[in-house]
């Protein structure tokens, strides 16, 4: 007979076994999940809203383990906390990815009409089920559900306890592959920060951007719900250890749903960031070219400590997101070159400073490290550049085509 629970217990593993009422602190310390290495092993709660008590778990057990400085939480409950921070990310990003014209939607269902709706299909099987289940305490106050869509598949939606929860479709094999054939073959958001896909990789709240921690901060603190307790102590526990009070607030503008109305979850109006204090302005590499280019023709940074025999440059290590957000002309980038690396610093026209420093590669393994000195003139083959200040592609109508784009 196999296990017909993720924990042990104790018992037998081959026959039934009566068993007393247990309560958290006969276990606490005592459970450890098994078999958590993909997303077969949750178990089958029996309630369509299933998946939200799952992800409000998740964020307990794995609280736990911080406080008590255990490891009983599984991989599988830890993807499942990284996937609902991916969930508020895409939300933190949602002007980057509308400005780039990717396909990323929110839309608000209404509990009442939706309700109605769903009467009218299977028999209404469906809607009495949900309508009972969101009669209970942790949702009769809960008017609408948001959804986040991405190409018309549905990522993520709201959650009395966590702001946020993902779709089973993003659940992972052991490969980390989903488990929802369409989403593995279809799915391509790709995050601007990591420059790799959401949802595929375990990045807990402490391994993410300063700024990003402090809008999930900022939005936890605005909440005066006890359901989501679990979620508001995980937070709260890294935010005290990053201390991120040092850390200004996030710029943010309201996210709008389908129908042009503001997005609230849990009470809370959700924004999404589009403050130059909030962008990732730096490349992952700093390309050093073998000659030096002519300030007068570009816009160049300064070298602290120059050198007149100096006979090589460093284009600008900066995002086209984060051109495209300021006037060059107001801008200061400044290079502090060191034995093995070279630190950039950049001066904001409020006067405010952002740095980033790069290093010569070490590693000689197949994977790519970030921030990296990238030197043309050590490469094996012959790589060089060549820049033409002066030259426009245009077509039939004198009009500059997008070959410029470069």
């Amino acid at each position: 007979m196999k296990e017909l629970n993720i924990c042990e217990t104790g018992a037998s593993k081959n026959e039934w076994s009566s068993c007393g009422p247990i309560n958290q602190g006969m276990i606490a310390g005592k459970v450890k999940d098994k078999s958590t290495k993909n997303g077969k092993a949750l178990n089958a709660v029996p309630s369509p809203l299933a998946r939200l008590y799952v992800v409000n778990d998740a964020f307990s057990m794995l609280t736990y383990d911080l406080l008590n400085r255990t490891n009983n939480c599984g991989e599988v409950y830890k993807f499942i906390v990284s996937d609902c921070l991916d969930a508020f990310e895409i939300l933190y990003n949602l002007k980057y990815h509308e400005d780039k014209k990717e396909d990323v939607r929110v839309r608000v269902w209404n509990k009442q009409k939706g309700l109605q709706e769903l009467k009218h299909v299977d028999s209404g099987h469906l809607a009495t089920s949900l309508e009972n289940y969101l009669s209970d305490n942790s949702f009769s106050e809960l008017n609408e559900f948001v959804l986040i869509k991405y190409k018309n598949q549905i990522l993520a939606g709201s959650s009395p306890f966590t702001f946020l929860f993902t779709t089973p479709n993003l659940d992972k094999y052991e490969d980390r592959s989903f488990m929802n054939q369409s989403y593995q073959e279809n799915f391509d958001l790709i995050n601007p920060n990591t420059k790799k896909k959401y949802f595929t990789g375990i990045r807990l709240f402490e391994d993410r951007e300063p700024l990003f921690q402090k809008y999930v901060l900022d939005i936890v603190e605005k909440c005066t719900s006890d359901h989501i307790a679990n979620f508001r102590n995980y937070i709260k526990y890294w935010a005290q250890r990053i201390n991120l009070s040092t850390i200004d607030s996030v710029q943010t503008k309201s996210v709008v749903s389908e129908d042009n109305a503001n997005v609230f979850i849990n009470g809370v109006e959700i924004g999404k960031s589009i403050g130059l204090n909030s962008m990732n302005f730096f490349t992952d590499h700093l390309i050093k070219v073998r000659f030096r280019i002519d300030s007068d023709s570009f816009f160049c940074g300064t070298y602290l400590n120059d050198k007149e025999e100096r006979n090589y440059d460093y284009l600008l290590p900066l995002r086209v997101e984060a051109l495209n957000s300021i006037d060059y002309n107001t801008l200061k980038v400044e290079f502090q070159e060191s034995a093995r690396e070279v630190k950039v610093i950049i001066t904001l026209p409020d006067n405010k400073q952002k740095s980033q420093t790069y290093r010569k590669q070490i590693s000689t393994g197949d994977e790519e490290e970030k921030y990296t000195i990238i030197a043309l003139e050590e490469y094996v083959a012959n790589v060089n550049l060549g820049i033409f200040p002066f030259l426009q592609v245009v077509d039939n109508d004198d009009k500059a085509t997008a070959e410029n784009d470069y």
